[in-house]
């Protein structure tokens, strides 16, 4: 017994040796050689990936992601998410950890880097929710050859009374000079009525409503609730129309999306000089063998959508 306990302590000792002096890039290509597979080597069917990049300067892809409480402590998760992130311009991401999920943003956006493009990114402030233990932080991450942010990401303190968190809001700018205004949300569960919440944004979208808003994020509601409905009255298009983006509790994927649950996550845009050229979900589950499994990535599909800007 004394025996196994010295050879385990042994292997403990040469992997960190390993992980500290290659770093943990080339210290998952030692494990590699020994049959060892990282969630960032496992592959997606191709109908399930994410869309292919496209370098044209007058289009912008993006994406909304629900990240299940994120933080920097699995670098494995964070390589995955990686690789299917990559293939978008700029990202929203919700539920990063107040303590820990600011460092894992900043992973993130290495990793993100580390795959040919450099990316940068901006982290909030926690939000000012009437429970600690509902408070998260918000983020944003963007390819900085397509993008660059204007002025300052801030939440927004005028809907922190209306809004369990309050959403979170950038102003991006393209090469071009076309300017995008996002408002990153995550509302709050079902039975504490997001509807009510989601009526609270035109607020803040009427007060500039020439810009080119887009609301985007988990709204824990399909598009079909009152609240989801003034926003829409507002002249806002949905992007993604009862498109199932949460994983069941139990599940196993497959190719009918019998492991998927609700529609809540989205990207709502109105704007006279954008036109909407894709949509859809990278169904990333599909790389597991049970929902069980790929809950370690998220319980939430990110959720992506490309635009053209038509005029300047």
């Amino acid at each position: 017994m004394i025996k196994t306990y010295l050879k385990i302590v042994v292997i403990l000792l040469c992997l960190g040796g390993i992980w500290f002096f290659l770093g943990p890039e080339q210290t998952r290509q030692v494990l590699a050689t020994f049959g060892w597979e990282s969630f960032s080597e496992k592959e997606l069917p191709v109908d399930y990936r994410a869309p292919a990049h496209n370098s044209k300067s007058d289009e912008i892809t993006v994406a909304s992601w629900n990240v299940y409480n994120f933080d920097s402590d699995d670098y494995e998760r964070i390589d995955f998410m990686a690789g299917i992130l990559r293939h978008f311009d700029l990202l929203a991401l919700q539920e990063i950890n107040i303590r820990k999920g600011a460092k894992g943003v900043s992973l993130l956006a290495d990793a993100l880097s580390r795959k040919g493009t450099k990316w940068d990114y901006v982290v909030s402030d926690r939000t000012n929710s009437s429970n600690p233990q509902t408070s998260e932080r918000y983020a944003y991450l963007w390819r900085t050859d397509k993008v660059k942010r204007v002025g300052k990401a801030a939440l927004a303190k005028a809907l922190d009374e209306g809004i369990e968190r309050e959403p979170y809001i950038a102003v991006f700018e393209n090469d071009l000079g076309n300017e995008l205004v996002l408002v990153n949300c995550h509302l709050v569960p079902t039975k504490k009525n997001p509807s009510k919440e989601a009526g609270q944004i035109p607020k803040l979208i009427r007060k500039d409503p020439k810009r080119n808003w887009m609301i985007l994020g988990d709204f824990n509601q399909d598009v079909h609730t009152k609240g989801i409905q003034r926003i829409i009255d507002e002249g806002y298009e949905c992007c993604l129309p009862n498109y199932p983006t949460s994983l069941k509790t139990k599940g196993v994927p497959d190719d009918n999306s019998s492991h998927l649950n609700e529609p809540y996550d989205n990207i709502y845009f109105k704007s006279e000089d954008m036109k909407l050229l894709e949509r859809g979900t990278v169904d990333f589950a599909r790389a597991f063998k049970t929902n069980k499994e790929a809950k370690k990535i998220s319980d939430h599909l990110p959720v992506w959508a490309k635009f053209r800007f038509e005029k300047k």
